[in-house]
């Protein structure tokens, strides 16, 4: 009988049913991110958005909608999305198959529960042979059946350049896409950034959501990320075919065929064009003759793990971005045997060690990747049974149980700013020069900000703001970047201690959070008590529980600007709020 939906969804019941169990008995320990909306299908499981990046795996891939269907189920929806190879599978099927705050995994269940995934193998039935000896645990027949198999596949390893022409695979992938209206790469996008307008002023420009499909350009050695570099290798980057990004990172060298590229018909001779293949914001790095042809396969090869894709090395995020990987991280040494298995090691090795390299080079990294046990699972088992399906599922499921109930949102923020702290003095002064932090947020365009800031410089006026938060050690960044531009401060944790720095200070202006000594109303009642007691001071409130009330704060209480929390909108609104710079008498 063909798989249901509702196999796959009852494989994996009682996990999701435990998890919701302790979310609601202690719903703060599962906040992971400060972009979140109210949840129209459950008010006490809040919506909230992460970016996720999802490793290769060949057909270990089913794990991961395991994976991130729990991760949905929990209220968590995804912003940018990044994957290899098999990731890159799941991660287009979740940016194309409904807007970001829609729930995307039973339509892909529904697309994935009884494909048959042998049907990509469409090199014929002598490729089927080779690969189900190769992925066989028996090494007699892996090997005997191999030999055999080789011999009957000659013409494809003499002959072409790969074992499966890709042909299938491609038509399902572009079949899935189109079928959703998803037939360009500037559909995708738009769809990808389609947030509810609740939710939008929580975003930053920069941060909107992005698409990074990884796969390997071998003949310049390039690491390619589409679609940011789709420029360097189609006339019309927008219309592409999202299919075209996939169908290339799951090249699995010499089992698929290469996806070939002609360049004939770009201006390769243009200094333009061959500047942008070394151009920095891109990150090609090549700065040869630019070729006829370029041949793509599996980004794995160069990096099966992007997990840096999306990461901020010079600041705090309002989002995580999570990881998963699909395999324990290097819990057990090869065995080596044979010479087939001093290639697959070579192989593995090469592939995994730049990523490797990544994740040990920041503490903050491993805090956000979540494992997935595959057991004994081949990943080249392409012909897998419908409980092996099940069976991975349920893997990813639990692997995303486990890592919820771990994963702690308040600690990965403390690392960041520690990181930062730590970055040793230079580097901390050249972050927090007046100039880097207004190109940092994007303020340094900004005529207004700019023309008040030099004249409180002309007539040597350092404003004094009063700021107040329970933990004012998490506002590092902030203060920093605040006293940078010339704005001092003074901080308090009460408001019992904030009146008493007002009674004893000149303080220009106001920042205060909404929830602290344990009354998340605490900031907004302080305000409603400075408007009696200090209505010339202007009041900035903090809060990213706010966001949907803003218009009826400043509607209500015309001298409190009601602020989310965003750093670039936070030192705007600072700056424009201060009092007209008035000269100091010397």
């Amino acid at each position: 009988m063909p798989l249901q939906i509702e196999d796959f969804t009852n494989e994996v019941r009682g996990i999701v049913y435990s998890l919701k169990e302790r979310q609601r008995q202690d719903p703060e320990s599962y906040l992971v991110s400060d972009i979140r909306m109210d949840n129209p299908d459950d008010p006490d499981l809040p919506l909230q958005f992460v970016d996720l990046v999802q490793e290769g795996g060949g057909i270990l891939g089913i794990a991961l909608v395991g994976y991130t269907y729990v991760l949905e189920e929990m209220g968590i929806r995804f912003a940018s999305l990044a994957g290899t190879s098999a990731g890159s599978i799941n991660t287009i099927l979740l940016a194309a198959l409904g807007k970001p705050h829609e729930r995307k995994s039973d339509k892909i269940l529904r697309i994935l529960a009884n494909k048959d995934f042998s049907d990509f193998m469409d090199g014929g039935w002598d490729v089927r042979q080779l690969v189900g000896a190769l992925a066989s645990p028996s090494r007699i027949r892996k090997w005997f059946g191999g030999m055999l198999a080789a011999a009957s596949n000659l013409n494809e390893v003499l002959f072409q350049d790969g074992l499966n022409p890709g042909n299938a695979f491609y038509q399902w992938m572009e079949g899935v896409l189109s079928g959703a209206s998803m037939d360009t790469t500037e559909k995708l996008l738009t769809n990808m950034n389609d947030f509810p307008e609740a939710i939008r002023p929580q975003f930053q420009d920069a941060e909107l959501a992005q698409l990074a499909i990884i796969a390997a350009d071998i003949t310049t050695e390039t690491k390619v990320q589409f679609p940011r570099m789709s420029e360097l290798y189609f006339a019309q980057p927008t219309t592409v075919h999202p299919a075209q990004f996939v169908r290339a990172s799951m090249s699995i060298p010499l089992f698929f065929s290469p996806v070939r590229l002609d360049l004939t018909g770009l201006p390769r001779t243009s200094t333009g064009y061959s500047d942008r293949w070394s151009a920095a914001d891109l990150g090609a790095g090549y700065y040869g003759p630019i070729p006829e042809e370029v041949l793509l396969v599996d980004g794995g090869i160069m990096s099966n793990f992007p997990i840096d894709v999306f990461h901020d090395w010079g600041g705090i995020p309002k989002r995580p971005t999570f990881g998963v990987r699909l395999g324990l991280e290097r819990n057990d040494f090869n065995r080596i045997d044979s010479m087939l298995d001093i290639i697959n090691a070579c192989f593995e090795g090469a592939r995994n060690i730049r990523d490797a390299e990544t994740i040990q080079s920041s503490a903050d990294f491993k805090e956000i990747i979540g494992f997935v046990d595959v057991g004994q699972h081949n990943w080249l088992n392409f012909s897998i049974d419908d409980d092996a399906k099940l069976d991975l599922f349920r893997r990813g499921a639990q692997a995303a149980s486990d890592f919820l109930q771990r994963f702690d949102w308040k600690k990965y923020k403390q690392i960041r700013r520690q990181q930062l702290l730590t970055t040793g003095q230079d580097s901390t002064r050249a972050l927090f020069a007046e100039s880097n932090v207004l190109w940092r947020v994007g303020l340094h365009h900004d005529k207004k900000i700019l023309s008040k800031l030099e004249r409180c410089r002309k007539v040597g006026y350092q404003p004094a703001i009063l700021w107040i938060d329970n933990e004012p050690a998490n506002d590092f960044i902030e203060l920093q970047s605040l006293q940078s531009l010339g704005i001092g401060h003074y901080t308090a944790t009460t408001s019992q201690e904030a009146s008493r720095v007002l009674d004893r200070h000149r303080i220009d202006l106001i920042v205060t959070d909404s929830n602290r000594e344990g009354n998340p109303q605490a900031g907004l009642a302080y305000c409603q008590q400075l408007l009696q007691t200090r209505p010339a001071i202007p009041v900035i409130l903090r809060s990213m529980t706010l966001a949907d009330q803003r218009k009826h704060i400043q509607a209500t209480y015309p001298n409190i600007v009601a602020q989310t929390g965003e750093i670039k909108e936070l030192l705007r609104q600072v700056v424009l709020h201060l009092p007209e710079p008035q000269a100091v008498d010397s």
